[in-house]
């Protein structure tokens, strides 16, 4: 995980570890991305709580619609439970 600083965008520090930030929900981190383009911003987290969670989000750059989804494992079993959400941001 690296901290940036806002005003120059340079790196300003990094933390490594094998456990995952609470903020994060806790469990086991399996996946995570992040794309940044011209057009989007998006991310993505796959994790394992002890079931298969996975999180994704995305912000279109050109006219700030928001749309996430979250998939999770019901009883462990092959069924899947999704949730979609979708907005537009007032800002950035």
């Amino acid at each position: 995980m690296q901290e940036l600083d806002p005003k120059t965008d340079q790196v300003r520090s990094t933390i490594t570890t094998s456990e995952p930030p609470p903020e994060l929900g806790g469990g086991i981190i399996d996946d995570s991305r992040v794309t940044i383009t011209p057009r989007q911003v998006s991310w993505e987290t796959r994790m394992c709580r002890p079931q298969w969670a996975r999180d994704s989000h995305s912000i279109d750059l050109t006219t700030l619609r928001y749309t996430s989804e979250s998939v999770v494992q019901i009883a462990m079993g092959p069924e899947m439970s999704k949730e979609t959400r979708t907005g537009r941001c007032r800002r950035i």
